[in-house]
């Protein structure tokens, strides 16, 4: 998002910039989907899944087509991606059962730090 006016501007169309906008609200769409998607992956709901993913699918199919339709031309598929994780956003938080909790604890981020430390400084003395 922050990078979206340099590479219009390298690439002289401004076009790029909303272009780059909605990929980046896809992104962000997406990180809080896969949550929910794990969840589901791990508690066996096949068959929700299953049926979320043909609607994304349709949905992306009958979006697309109708945003280049009304003149978005290349935007198209951008907004049909956005319109169908607003879909799943949406259908995760409906058929999700369970409430996600996150914690915050500062000794296992330094377990993390030490254990990622040295894993990295043993490669980078291999290399060397």
């Amino acid at each position: 998002c922050l990078m979206s006016e340099y590479v219009s501007h390298f690439y002289k169309n401004n076009d790029l910039r909303a272009l780059l906008w909605l990929l980046a609200v896809s992104i962000i769409l997406n990180a809080i989907n896969s949550i929910r998607h794990a969840m589901m992956v791990r508690t066996l709901q096949n068959l929700t899944l299953a049926k979320l993913e043909i609607c994304q699918a349709c949905i992306l199919s009958i979006v697309a087509p109708l945003a280049a339709i009304n003149g978005a031309s290349f935007l198209s598929m951008a907004i049909a991606t956005i319109a169908a994780n607003l879909f799943l956003t949406v259908a995760y938080r409906y058929f999700d059962r369970t409430k996600l909790v996150f914690t915050f604890e500062i000794a296992e981020i330094r377990t993390l730090l030490r254990k990622g430390t040295s894993i990295l400084a043993t490669n980078l003395a291999e290399l060397a």
